[in-house]
C-alpha cells in the first residue's frame, strides 16, 4: 500500500465518522464524492433563512463552512464596514471557528476545522466541529441582518446575543 491509499483510507475512515455523527442527528445529507464533500441544509428559524453546511473531509482534516442565504450588497460600504466591525466583535474570545464576511460578494460564512493528525476523533469532537457553525449561526445569524439594516449597532447585538445564550458554553 502506497502513501495515497493510506491518505484515501484515512479520508474514508473519517468521513465515516462524520456520516454517522449526521445520521445520529437524523439529518438528510448530500455526499459529493468527487469533491470530498458532505453538504446538508438546515432551518434554524432565522431571519436570514436557513444555512447549507458544506463539509470538506480529507486525511487529517475535517473543514465544515455554513453560509445562509444572507448576503449583504458589497457597493454598500456603510453596512459592509458595520458587518466587518460585527464580525470582528462576535469572533474575538471564540477559539473553535469563526465568521468571515466577503468583501467581493457579501457572503457570510462560518468556517471550523479540525485537525487530526491522523487519528480518529471522539465523537463528541467530530459532533462540535460539525454543528458548532450552526450553533453560531443560530446565536448570531439574525445579528447580520439587523446590523445591515441599521436597526441596531454592532456592539448592541452582539450584547443581546450573548446575554441570551449566558449558560452556554458553544464558545
Amino acid at each position: 500500500m502506497d502513501i495515497e491509499d493510506m491518505t484515501n483510507d484515512g479520508a474514508a475512515a473519517l468521513r465515516a465518522l462524520v456520516e454517522d455523527a449526521l445520521d445520529l442527528e437524523g439529518l438528510d445529507y448530500t455526499k459529493n464524492p468527487d469533491e470530498g464533500t458532505i453538504v446538508y441544509d438546515i432551518d434554524l428559524s432565522l431571519a436570514v433563512g436557513s444555512v447549507n453546511v458544506v463539509i470538506w473531509v480529507e486525511s487529517g482534516r475535517i473543514g465544515v463552512g455554513a453560509v445562509s442565504s444572507f448576503a449583504c450588497d458589497p457597493e454598500d460600504r456603510e453596512a459592509m464596514l458595520a458587518l466587518a466591525e460585527y464580525v470582528c466583535r462576535v469572533n474575538a474570545g471564540s477559539d473553535l471557528g469563526g465568521f468571515q464576511l466577503g468583501f467581493d460578494d457579501g457572503d457570510v460564512w462560518y468556517w471550523d476545522v479540525l485537525l487530526t493528525d491522523g487519528n480518529n476523533p471522539s465523537r463528541e469532537l467530530i459532533q462540535q466541529t460539525v454543528f458548532t457553525p450552526c450553533l453560531m449561526w443560530k446565536r448570531y445569524g439574525d445579528g447580520f441582518l439587523k446590523v445591515a439594516t441599521g436597526a441596531s449597532t454592532p456592539e448592541e447585538v452582539v450584547a443581546e446575543a450573548e446575554t441570551s445564550h449566558t449558560d452556554d458554553d458553544e464558545r
